[in-house]
C-alpha cells in the first residue's frame, strides 16, 4: 500500500489500475502475491525473525483476505513459542521483554498481559539488559540460586529449587557451593534451552565417582560432595549418599549418618574425635551428640582430605638414638601424654597394641627391630645385654644416675662374679610393662613410681644407698653405696666409699673395702706366720666373694696343720662369730 504520507493526488501512478505498494521502514523489502492475496518476507509477519523451534511451525505467508484472528495467534504467526533459531529455549517473554509484556502464559490458547502493546512488532528488539538472575534467583540481591525457577518456581520441593541455597550460600559446616560445582557456566544465551546440563566440576567430581542426577527421582549420585568416595559406615551404622534434591529439612546434612559416619568405617582409624587429625579444620566435636564446632567450615567438603599430623615431635619416626623422639618427650618426660594432654592409652589402648586408632607401640619397624616390652628397648643394647649403656633417657655416660655402674655390677669384675638385675632392684615379669606406664622421672628414689626403684636382696641384703650424695666435680658423681657388697668384710664401711655415677674406684683392689692385711682377729698373726688368704678364704672371685657373708673355708689345711672353722651359732661359745678349732690352736672365735 501507497504510504499516506506526503500523498499527491496528482501522482500519475495513483488511481491507474493497479496495487503500487511501497514497503516502509518497518515491513522491510516484502513482496504481495494478488493471485493468493498473501504477503511475504516482511518484518511485521516475522519475516526476519530465526527459524521455528524444532517440532513447531509458524506463519509468516498471511492471506490478505482472511480477518477472523486465526493468522494473529500467538505462538503459530509470526514466532513459534519459543522462537527457534538461537533464541533460548524459554518461554518467559516477560523474564527479557518486560518492557512490552508484563504477563505471560504458555497454555492453549497463550494468555498475555501486555504492559505496552505498543512496543510490540514496532521495529527493534525491545530486550532488557540480562543477567542470571533475570531468569532465575533473586535480581534485587543479585543471588542466582532459586528462588526463583526460571518459570516462577519458589518451593524447596519443586526440583527447579530444591536446595540450591543450602549448596550456594556460606555456611557454618561446609565451603560454600559455586555454581560451576554442577552446572557449566553458560557464555551465550542458548544456554537457556528447555533442559537441566551437568557439568559436574570442582569438589563434586574429585576421585573421579561418576556423578549425575536422576530427575524421576530428583537424586543426586557419585559425588564427592555427599561421600562417593570415602569409606563406608562404621559397623552398624548408615550414610546416605544419594540425597533427595527437594528434601531441604537438614535430616540428609546430620553428621555421623549422611556422608559418612562417627568414626568412618573401612580402614579408617576408629577414633571418634576428629579433632585429632583435623585439627585445621574442626574446632570440637562431641561424639555422643555429633555436635561439631568448626574452625574453618570452608575445608569441609572442600575436595582435598584436610588432615594433619596429630603429633609435632620432629624426630617422630626416628625415635632410636634421638634425645627428643616420642618416648623420652611423652612417655617418660611427660608421664605418658602427649604435648596435647591425652594419655597415650586414649588412643593406643590399655595394652598400648593399637586402640582406637590402630597404631600399636610395638611397632618392629620403628624401634629398630625390637619388641618395645623387652627389656633391652629401654635397658641396654642387642643381643642380651639389659644393663645400661642407654637408660631410658637415652643416657650412655657413666657419670649419669641412668647409667653409673651398671656395667660394673652386672658384668664379672677381679673381685666378683656377675650380679642379677635382682639384687638391686625389683625385676617385673617378662611382658609386664606395668612398671613403664607407672613410671614417674624422678633423681630421688624416695619419689613413688620411680622407674628406678631400687629393692637390695641376696648378697646385697642390708646394702644402703643415698642418691644424694656428691663427691668431687662435677656433682653428677653421686649414689654412694654402703655395707652389704660394699663393705669392710665384717659388716663395717669400707675403705673407699663407692659412688654410683662418678667418684674413683680402683678396680679389683682389695683394699678399695678392706686392708690388704686384715688387722682385725688373728689376721696379722697369721699373716706373719706365712699363711695365705686363699688357706682360710676361698679363691677371689669366686661365687662365694662378695655374697653378702663372710666366706671362710670350713675345712682348713695348712702345712702340718688342719682346721675346722663353724660358722655364727654353730655350736660353742662364739654366737655371732665364726669359731676355729683344731691342731693349730683350739677353739678361737673370730
Amino acid at each position: 500500500m501507497p504510504t499516506a504520507a506526503g500523498w499527491d493526488p496528482a501522482t500519475p501512478t495513483h488511481l491507474n489500475g493497479t496495487d503500487d505498494l511501497v514497503w516502509g521502514p518497518i515491513a522491510g523489502q516484502g513482496t504481495y502475491d494478488t493471485g493468493t492475496s498473501s504477503c511475504s518476507s516482511t518484518y511485521c509477519h516475522g519475516g526476519t525473525l530465526d527459524l521455528d523451534a524444532a517440532g513447531q511451525t509458524s506463519n509468516r505467508q498471511p492471506v490478505w483476505t482472511t480477518v477472523d484472528g486465526s493468522q494473529a495467534a500467538c505462538g503459530t504467526s509470526c514466532h513459534t513459542l519459543p522462537p527457534g533459531g538461537g533464541h533460548p529455549a524459554a518461554t518467559a517473554c516477560e523474564a527479557c521483554h518486560p518492557q512490552t509484556i508484563a504477563a505471560f502464559s504458555a497454555g492453549n490458547p497463550p494468555i498475555v498481559a501486555w504492559a505496552d502493546s505498543n512496543l510490540h512488532i514496532d521495529g527493534k528488539v525491545d530486550l532488557i539488559g540480562l543477567s542470571c538472575t533475570s531468569c532465575h534467583g533473586d535480581e534485587p540481591t543479585n543471588d542466582p540460586a532459586p528462588p526463583r525457577g526460571t518459570n516462577g518456581e519458589t518451593l524447596t520441593t519443586e526440583a527447579a529449587v530444591g536446595a540450591h541455597e543450602q549448596h550456594l550460600i556460606a555456611s557454618n559446616w561446609h565451603r560454600k557451593g559455586q555454581c560451576s560445582d554442577c552446572h557449566a557456566l553458560p557464555g551465550t544465551m542458548t544456554h537457556s534451552n528447555g533442559s537441566v546440563d551437568f557439568s559436574w566440576g570442582g569438589p563434586s567430581n574429585t576421585g573421579n565417582p561418576g556423578p549425575s542426577y536422576a530427575s524421576g527421582s530428583t537424586t543426586c549420585s557419585n559425588t564427592y560432595c555427599h561421600g562417593s568416595t570415602l569409606a563406608g559406615p562404621k559397623q552398624g551404622g548408615t550414610t546416605d549418599d544419594t540425597p533427595d534434591w527437594t528434601v531441604v529439612n537438614n535430616t540428609q546434612d546430620a553428621c555421623g549418618s549422611t556422608c559418612h559416619t562417627n568414626p568412618p568405617g573401612d580402614s579408617h582409624v576408629a577414633h571418634t574425635d576428629c579433632t585429632i587429625c583435623h585439627a585445621d579444620v574442626i574446632a570440637t566435636f562431641n561424639p555422643g551428640t555429633n555436635a561439631a564446632t568448626w574452625l574453618a567450615a570452608d575445608k569441609h567438603v572442600n575436595g582435598l582430605v584436610e588432615s594433619n599430623p596429630y603429633h609435632n615431635l620432629p624426630q617422630w619416626t626416628t625415635p632410636k638414638g634421638h634425645s627428643e623422639h616420642h618416648g623420652t618427650a611423652y612417655f617418660i618426660g611427660n608421664q605418658q601424654r602427649d604435648e596435647h594432654g591425652a594419655n597415650c592409652i586414649d588412643c593406643h589402648g590399655a595394652d598400648l597394641d593399637g586402640g582406637t586408632v590402630g597404631v600399636s607401640c610395638n611397632n618392629t619397624t620403628c624401634h629398630g627391630g625390637q619388641d618395645w616390652k623387652a627389656c633391652t628397648f629401654c635397658h641396654g643394647t642387642q643381643p642380651g645385654q639389659i644393663n645400661p649403656p642407654d637408660g631410658v633417657g637415652g643416657e650412655t655416660a657413666t657419670n649419669t644416675l641412668a647409667v653409673g655402674r651398671h656395667g660394673a655390677h652386672l658384668t664379672a669384675g677381679p673381685s666378683h662374679v656377675a650380679f642379677a638385675c635382682n639384687n638391686c632392684h625389683s625385676v617385673p615379669t617378662a611382658g609386664d610393662w606395668s612398671h613403664a606406664v607407672e613410671y614417674v622421672p624422678s633423681s630421688s628414689l624416695d619419689v613413688p613410681g620411680h622407674h628406678g626403684d631400687v629393692l637390695f636382696s641376696g648378697p646385697a641384703t642390708g646394702m644402703t644407698y643415698n642418691v644424694n650424695a656428691t663427691q668431687g666435680n662435677p656433682v653428677t658423681a653421686r649414689g654412694s653405696c654402703l655395707l652389704a657388697c660394699h663393705s669392710n668384710g665384717r659388716g663395717g664401711a669400707p675403705n673407699v666409699v663407692p659412688y654410683w655415677a662418678g667418684g674413683s674406684w680402683n678396680l679389683g683392689s682389695c683394699s678399695s673395702c678392706h686392708n690388704a692385711s686384715p688387722s682385725t682377729g688373728e689376721h696379722n698373726k697369721h699373716r706373719e706366720e706365712g699363711i695365705g688368704c686363699v688357706v682360710c678364704h676361698p679363691s677371689v672371685p669366686g661365687t662365694t666373694h662378695v655374697n653378702g657373708v663372710r666366706d671362710v673355708r670350713t675345712s682348713i689345711t695348712a702345712p702340718g696343720e688342719t682346721m675346722t672353722a663353724v660358722p655364727p651359732g654353730g655350736g660353742g661359745n662364739c654366737v655371732n662369730s665364726w669359731r676355729c678349732y683344731g691342731t693349730c690352736h683350739g677353739s678361737e672365735c673370730w
